[in-house]
């Protein structure tokens, strides 16, 4: 929430909640970060959003990492 406030005065912020967090439904995953990054790619090419800039802590920062790489 923190970075909402922080970013929201100039950009477009989404918070998303991976699975298994926040108000999400807790799913099974073999490779979590990889298909945590899958699903958010996949989000955004559903919103038509062609760049972002990610901002993660902890376990976001790492699902950003792979979406860099899944691109």
């Amino acid at each position: 929430m923190r970075n909402k406030l922080l970013f929201s005065w100039k950009y477009q912020v989404i918070l998303p909640d991976l699975c298994g967090h926040g108000k999400s439904d807790s799913e099974a995953y073999v490779d979590y970060f990889n298909e945590s990054a899958k699903v958010l790619l996949e989000t955004m090419d559903y919103l038509e959003i062609d760049t972002a800039h990610v901002a993660g802590c902890s376990l976001g920062a790492l699902v950003g990492f792979k979406m860099k790489g899944n691109e």
